[in-house]
């Protein structure tokens, strides 16, 4: 069950990767703010700010690069995209 779990993440990550070539990606599991384990993927470019270092460092900034929901959904659609190219070879 772990390995199937984390299969799906690194698959996810890929099709991030594959939408967006970021120049790394972060994972980072969590189960103590919310009452279940869940996922954070994120995409590091090399023009984030402090790229190597954790991307909880800047979350005060998040709200300043908020999108509106159709750029959510097209963001979206490219990961699904490439999600279903890769489970689909």
């Amino acid at each position: 069950m772990q390995s199937a779990l984390f299969q799906e993440v690194m698959l996810a990550g890929k099709a991030i990767v594959n939408a967006f070539s970021p120049w790394k990606m972060n994972y980072a599991c969590y189960g103590n703010g919310e009452p279940h384990i869940h996922w954070h993927l994120f995409p590091r470019y090399e023009s984030d700010p402090d790229r190597k270092a954790n991307p909880w460092r800047h979350a005060s900034e998040f709200k300043h690069h908020l999108i509106i929901s159709q750029t959510a959904k097209n963001l979206a659609q490219k990961v699904t995209e490439h999600l279903s190219l890769l489970i689909t070879r």
